[in-house]
């Protein structure tokens, strides 16, 4: 299954259209195939995923703000 991992992860990154993201997403998206072929459960890497896209959003906003937003 390593392979398999790999690939979709490789597909998970090229996805998001983010070259500078590319590793980081990659790493992420092996996380989700690794922790879906541990538990059979689906809903464990959307979970994951949904927790990762929370602290992003909440990081982005929390930079946002201290650089004191548009303008």
């Amino acid at each position: 299954m390593p392979a398999a991992i790999l690939l979709s992860s490789l597909l998970f990154s090229l996805a998001h259209f983010e070259l500078v993201g590319l590793l980081p997403i990659f790493a992420l998206g092996a996380l989700l195939a690794w922790s879906y072929e541990q538990t059979g459960q689906l809903m464990v890497p959307i979970l994951i995923h949904a927790l990762h896209n929370g602290l992003f959003l909440v990081y982005s906003l929390a930079v946002f703000k201290i650089s004191g937003g548009i303008g």
